[in-house]
């Protein structure tokens, strides 16, 4: 079984009553920390800019663009929104056994 059909045979078993409290509680804090940073980084101008390219891109759609009302397609909003949650967010919640974020200890050769 691949990789892949074993994560998807597990998740297609899993319920929400299996899911341990405290993994159910530490992804809300995600869930909150991402929120809380797209929200913060709203009226940054890099993420108006973003915003103006979804609108001449896709000036109408089925997604919403993080704290505003404006709809864009599902692949543009997922860009501007996840650059809105990555924006502020300084990795104050990023489990691992490195004391670097993945992304930044892979630049500085580890």
């Amino acid at each position: 079984m691949t990789l892949a059909e074993r994560f998807a045979y597990y998740t297609h078993g899993l319920t929400f009553e299996r899911i341990p409290d405290q993994v159910i509680h530490e992804a809300k804090r995600r869930i909150i920390d991402a929120v809380a940073c797209g929200l913060g980084a709203v009226r940054e101008e890099p993420l108006a800019q973003a915003r103006r390219a979804a609108a001449r891109l896709a000036p109408s759609g089925l997604a919403t663009l993080l704290g505003t009302g404006q709809r864009t397609s599902p692949d543009l909003a997922a860009f501007v929104n996840g650059y809105a949650v990555r924006y502020l967010d300084y990795n104050d919640t990023y489990l691992s056994r490195e004391a670097l974020h993945a992304r930044a200890s892979r630049s500085v050769g580890h």
